[in-house]
């Protein structure tokens, strides 16, 4: 399992691609909602952690 700190790297990492993508494609792209899909799932984990 991750750690909290990794988590927090990935989550950002993630919320930087989201922005990037959105911007390229659109917030309706597949891209888009599959890599903020991606993040909500990090975002629960680093969640059920606390």
């Amino acid at each position: 399992m991750l750690k909290e700190c990794e988590l927090q790297r990935r989550i950002e990492g993630m919320r930087k691609k989201l922005i990037q993508t959105a911007s390229n494609y659109g917030l309706n792209n597949k891209r888009t909602i599959k890599i903020s899909q991606e993040l909500d799932s990090l975002l629960i984990l680093i969640q059920k952690k606390r």
